[in-house]
């Protein structure tokens, strides 16, 4: 007799997970239907834990397709579980960027919008983004994107000890942003999103992200305001994080402190 405890990887995935503390865990495979595995996401559906949830019928899933495979089993009506859709929108996608940093939610946004890879964006230059045809949205992040002197690359952003460098490890951030469902998951319920493509959207949405960052501008400029009355240096505020969220309105040169390096003027890309 074959359970779910001792199929395949899964002892090892999901040693101690959300279904090992069921009564599925130790379920004969053979009694299993995708009524089970349904009833199994549906129990924690609305919580924290429903991502969670999926991934882990994903590996019984992929677990099952094995052993049909490999001959363990000869039959396995669970693999034919069809995982729920979920509905995406504007809001959830808010959610899950308000963690990441916002030069890297202003890269996934384009990423998605344009439907590159985490990858490509990292590696994406500005003479390559002239061979582009931009979608509004990415029309709208890439305006505001400072352009480095020496860097080529459209986003980057800046590190501990104060260098300029791509970004790193998008993808892990795409990874983290969506609770473990990686970002060809986020492509997917992206592209199935009421797409922001309307000005009212739009101007909804940048809305959104602005609220923080306007309150993070404003204690900037207090802090500005203290350096100026010592030293006589002043710090641009807006280059201080990367400039503001996407915005028709945004045509304000952006600077950065000498030991990060120059850029232009994010109107003056060529």
């Amino acid at each position: 007799m074959s359970t779910l405890s001792d199929l395949g990887e899964l002892p090892t995935l999901l040693s101690n997970s959300l279904l090992s503390q069921t009564p599925l865990w130790q379920r004969e495979v053979r009694t299993l239907s995708p009524l089970d595995l349904d009833a199994f996401v549906a129990l924690h559906k609305g919580t924290s834990q429903y991502c969670k949830a999926l991934r882990e019928v994903d590996h019984v899933v992929n677990a099952g397709m094995a052993a049909l495979v490999d001959g363990p089993l000869d039959s396995a009506d669970f693999v034919f579980f069809d995982p729920p859709k979920q509905a995406f929108t504007s809001a959830d996608l808010c959610e899950w960027l308000e963690d990441v940093t916002l030069i890297r939610r202003r890269a996934l946004l384009f990423a998605l919008d344009m439907k590159m890879t985490p990858r490509e964006v990292i590696d994406l230059s500005w003479p390559e983004l002239k061979k582009l045809r931009l979608t509004m949205l990415a029309k709208e992040l890439v305006k505001v994107q400072p352009r480095h002197i020496r860097l080529p690359y459209v986003f980057w952003d800046t590190l501990p000890n104060g260098a300029a460098a791509p970004l790193f490890g998008l993808g892990e951030s795409a990874l983290e942003a969506s609770q473990g469902l990686g970002f060809e998951t986020m492509q997917r319920l992206y592209d199935r999103m009421v797409m922001i493509d309307s000005q009212a959207d739009l101007d909804s949405f940048t809305d959104d992200f602005n609220t923080e960052f306007n309150n993070r501008l404003q204690s900037c400029k207090i802090r500005d305001s203290e350096a100026r009355s010592h030293s006589g240096r002043a710090l641009d505020c807006k280059s201080s994080y990367g400039g503001s969220i996407p915005s028709r309105a945004s045509t304000a040169t952006h600077r950065i402190a000498p030991e990060v390096g120059s850029v232009v003027a994010s109107g003056d890309h060529p």
